[in-house]
């Protein structure tokens, strides 16, 4: 007999096994679990048969471990004790406190608020790892759909059919000059995209839910950017704002402290605001694991929240 069905038997008689060795009596296993005598006897000349060794010895009615039994029901208690605690862990929640949580978001969401929300959750969850993803809105949701990532927290773009959203909040951005140009505003707030036409741009690359709004801003208004870089992450963008490559589109929260030293100015446009909603989203058909179900429900209860406080 091979090892694997050997395996099979002894965990089919387990139990059996377990109670005889702790009663010492067949009679006593068989009323404890609520079994024929006759059936628990086969149990165990069935295990026996199968390890080829004698687990128990027989005087009368009296029955004691051999040493063969003794080690086989260390091991035995080891298992069991081990699946008791893993179904308590699972029972009682254990499984929605520790374990890691998989997520891709733009870096401008990462920077705006995604820190935060994750230090307010891991107050009460401590264990819990979070494995963060920077990437562009569309690079997300594709993650998503290839079981990359769980759950994505992504600008406003065109969601495939597969995917669960729930709206977060929005992100507005302002026209950010870099240092160099503050002359050509200055005394200025509010300007129109051909007052930039002379004005080197650094945009977002075209998988961003930012790039997509600015496109469509652009051609509504009939401008064309001198585009001179194409970036992803906030912080590549704000370099180059800051070495006066040319101008981009940021949160005031990512350039509140050049903005007070005056190194870069910020200005709103003419044509409207621009304002990027942000969407929790994750697959429909893959089950969430259980730390990443209770984020998903607390990212919702702070968007129930947020609701309340505005109406």
């Amino acid at each position: 007999m091979n090892e694997k069905k050997k395996l099979k038997i002894w965990l089919a008689h387990l139990m059996e096994f377990c109670e005889v060795a702790k009663e010492g009596s067949f009679s006593k296993a068989a009323e404890n679990l609520q079994k024929t005598q006759p059936a628990v006897s086969s149990a165990i000349r069935k295990l026996e048969e199968a390890l080829s060794v004698t687990l128990f010895n027989r005087y009368n009615k009296r029955v004691t471990l051999t040493e063969e039994g003794k080690l086989l029901y260390k091991r035995a208690l080891e298992i069991i004790g081990l699946l008791e605690n893993t179904i308590r862990w699972i029972t009682n929640g254990y499984l929605c406190k520790t374990g890691v949580v998989r997520i891709g978001a733009p870096s401008v969401v990462i920077d705006s608020f995604l820190f935060e929300l994750i230090n307010e959750f891991r107050k009460n969850n401590p264990e819990i790892v979070f494995s963060i993803q920077e990437g562009a809105s569309i690079e997300v949701v594709k993650g998503i759909e290839n079981q990359i990532f769980e759950l994505g927290i992504v600008g406003d773009i065109k969601f495939p059919p597969n995917l669960i959203i729930h709206k977060l909040t929005a992100i507005e951005f302002n026209c950010i000059i870099p240092s160099k140009y503050q002359e050509l505003f200055e005394g200025s707030e509010e300007v129109s995209l051909q007052d930039l036409k002379d004005i080197p741009f650094i945009l977002q690359g075209k998988e961003s839910a930012l790039r997509i709004r600015l496109e469509e801003l652009f051609y509504k208004a009939r401008f064309r950017p001198s585009i001179v870089m194409e970036l992803n992450g906030t912080t590549y963008v704000k370099r180059a704002l800051l070495d006066g490559i040319g101008l981009c589109f940021l949160p005031i929260s990512c350039v509140r402290r050049e903005l007070e030293k005056g190194e870069v100015l910020s200005l709103r446009l003419k044509e409207g605001k621009i304002v990027v909603p942000v969407f929790l989203v994750y697959h429909a058909d893959y089950k969430l694991s259980p730390v990443t179900y209770a984020f998903k429900e607390f990212l919702k209860k702070k968007i129930e929240k947020e609701i309340k406080k505005k109406r």
